[in-house]
């Protein structure tokens, strides 16, 4: 897979001790290490519609993503956990998961996506010799195949699965909305904890919503940090009055 080390980067920051140190990742790294993923996204996202909200690729069945660098990078823009699956293309049940996860309505339906999809075939020489499956199985151990994993968008791991039959559809369904609802605990949890270091909840004027720190106002713009680390930047009209207000009284003060 291409760009292997930005997942290497991403999985690695849940290792880290205390929530201040992550904070300083999410603030920092992007600033001094020249991370052309973060650079671009510094440039090219100007709104939060455009930065946050689902981007409607996922049509009528779970469509699962082949690149690590895509499926995290949109993890941390939408703040979505990642839903992980480690397969075999030989692998009859493995192929017998997929097929019942295609037709999971909550994964298929972009207006109620509720992970970023991602798919890693261990048949796939490619990706069984690369840094990034060696990463994985070194971080995860997984045994066997196939497995589902769900993790927060650092890499942090929330819940798994070993193992599939055509009997474990209902319980993996039951997983699958055990998961999503333990993934929305561990990052309200984290968020409690962000808010000491100035991160908070920002609007803009269609109802859209961020969890983000403000990093600085330039000219008209509002330069943020989102809660995964993504920089993005809004003009200033575009945010709620409410936010706009606060943003006149912190200049003031």
């Amino acid at each position: 897979m291409k760009n292997i080390s930005s997942f290497l980067a991403i999985i690695l920051l849940s290792a880290c001790s205390g929530i201040h140190h992550q904070a300083k990742k999410l603030t920092g790294d992007a600033a001094t290490q020249g991370d052309p993923t973060q650079a671009n996204a510094a440039r090219s996202l100007f709104d939060f519609s455009s930065s946050f909200q689902n981007s409607g690729s996922l049509q009528a069945s779970a469509r699962w993503k082949r690149s690590a660098t895509e499926a995290i990078s949109e993890s941390r823009r939408t703040a979505l956990p990642l839903l992980i699956l480690l397969t075999h293309q030989m692998s009859q049940p493995g192929a017998e998961l997929e097929t019942m996860l295609g037709g999971v309505p909550e994964l298929g339906n972009p207006d109620t996506q509720r992970f970023v999809l991602l798919r890693v075939d261990y048949a796939d020489q490619n990706t069984a010799h690369s840094e990034y499956y060696l990463s994985l199985k070194k971080r995860y151990q997984p045994h066997g195949f196939p497995v589902l994993l769900v993790t927060l968008p650092d890499g942090t791991e929330v819940a798994r699965q070993t193992g599939y039959s055509s009997e474990w559809k209902s319980r993996t369904t039951q997983w699958i909305n055990y998961a999503a609802e333990q993934s929305k605990k561990r990052a309200g949890t984290r968020r409690k904890e962000m808010e000491k270091f100035g991160y908070r909840m920002w609007s803009d004027r269609q109802g859209t919503q961020v969890w983000a720190r403000l990093e600085k106002v330039d000219a008209n713009q509002a330069v943020f940090i989102s809660e995964w680390g993504e920089p993005f930047r809004t003009f200033i009209s575009r945010l709620s009055d409410a936010d706009q207000a606060r943003l006149t009284k912190k200049a003031e003060g």
